[in-house]
């Protein structure tokens, strides 16, 4: 069985970042602090989080959900919500703002929530009057009794969508096996739509027969432990690297092996790995090499 390395490596080579306020998403400040008239303008490239647009009256729950399961909790700083019988199989939450993107071309679409322990929930996401989603996620699950305070963060590449413009969000909350499923309870915490401007590194391990996972790999701080497959360099439009002046494309090349490396850096946050290609390659114009 194949499996997507669950870290995406970005290649930070020349960049100038400016950051933009697009206009077409308010929502008033809830602070406590001000009258309740005041409205912030809010970045719709930036994290969208449901419990201040729910307070405000900017995002809406379907009609045949109860009010009351839904509650904002603030222990984990989101959405609560509890779902039973017809109810697990919902319709659509909407941002009933649109969401202005302008000229940009989104690339990924990150989604934070959990399920409850022992159960499998799904999240599906639409635009505007869609029938079919943009993109599906399998919500990770509360790890045991713990409190709902876990990440829950899922990342999907939509960069083929070509989404650009003004867009009405929407999504819909459903058990996986809604047959076997008699209660559900998620937590939802926010929506973040990332734009898709520098190259980026998609990793697919085979984790088949007799080979390491992911898991083991991650687990071996004297990296010994090697795990095999491929490796897409994913190129955005309109790209232009430093080092070539060649017309760069999306390309996937196949692994010798990927493991981990450094000392002290390897407990940090975001680890560090060493890959080696099976053949040489030319990555963004800097010379051929397979590590």
């Amino acid at each position: 069985m194949k499996k997507t390395l669950s870290i995406i490596l970005m290649l930070f080579l020349s960049l100038t970042l400016v950051v933009t306020m697009p206009a077409g998403v308010t929502f008033a400040d809830d602070s406590g602090g001000g009258t309740g008239s005041e409205t912030v303008s809010f970045d719709p490239l930036l994290r969208i989080p449901f419990t201040d647009l729910y307070k405000t009256g900017q995002f809406t729950i379907p009609e045949d959900i109860p009010k009351a399961s839904v509650k904002a909790d603030k222990v984990s700083g989101g959405l609560m919500i509890t779902l039973s019988g017809n109810d697990i199989q919902t319709g659509l939450f909407t941002l009933t703002d649109e969401l202005d993107f302008s000229d940009k071309t989104i690339g990924r679409i990150s989604f934070d929530g959990l399920a409850d322990r022992k159960v499998d929930a799904e999240v599906s996401v639409f635009l505007d009057d869609a029938d079919t989603p943009l993109t599906t996620f399998t919500l990770k699950r509360k790890p045991g009794n713990s409190a709902w305070t876990a990440k829950g963060d899922i990342t999907q590449d939509v960069l083929k969508k070509g989404i650009t413009g003004s867009h009405r969000v929407s999504f819909s909350i459903k058990a996986s096996a809604p047959e076997e499923t008699e209660n559900m309870k998620v937590l939802i915490r926010s929506i973040e739509f990332s734009e898709n401007a520098l190259p980026v590194l998609y990793f697919d391990i085979d984790e088949s027969d007799s080979n390491p996972t992911i898991k083991e790999m991650n687990s071996d701080e004297n990296h010994h432990t090697e795990c095999y497959g491929n490796v897409t360099l994913q190129i955005p439009p309109g790209y232009e690297a430093e080092y070539t002046d060649d017309v760069l494309k999306t390309k996937t090349y196949e692994l010798d092996y990927i493991r981990g490396r450094g000392n002290t850096t390897w407990w940090a946050n975001k680890k560090p790995y060493k890959l080696a290609l099976e053949i040489k390659a030319n990555l963004l114009g800097m010379c051929k090499n397979r590590h």
